[in-house]
């Protein structure tokens, strides 16, 4: 399980991509992986590409929930910037976001399997 921490910042791809490479470095999709973490982008950002090009898996979309599972409530609601990415040999089920006064973010829980 490998937690992090992206850069903040709707304009920041250009330093959250080799964030995302660096990650890539210590982490290997062929070995059973969990990775979560507030990652300050929205799906189909250049940095959330390239973790799903390396073989990750978002969780929020292999669990087939529906709707837009927004993570963030702060000054941008209603993004999802929060998230669990998976090795392919991981499955998750009920995925789901909680209101919580304890952070600017809402709680993510998702059930993991293989």
């Amino acid at each position: 399980m490998v937690s992090t921490h992206f850069h903040a910042g709707s304009a920041d791809s250009a330093i959250r991509v080799p964030q995302a490479r660096a990650v890539l470095e210590v982490v290997d999709p062929a070995q059973t992986t969990v990775l979560i973490g507030d990652l300050n982008a929205p799906p189909g950002d250049p940095e959330m590409l390239l973790l799903e090009r390396a073989g990750l898996n978002d969780a929020f979309v292999v669990s087939g929930v529906t709707g837009e599972g927004f993570t963030y409530r702060a000054d941008r609601p209603r993004r999802r910037i929060d998230y669990v990415w998976l090795s392919p040999d991981l499955q998750a089920r009920d995925f789901s976001t909680h209101d919580s006064r304890a952070s600017d973010h809402f709680a993510v829980t998702v059930t993991i399997f293989r």
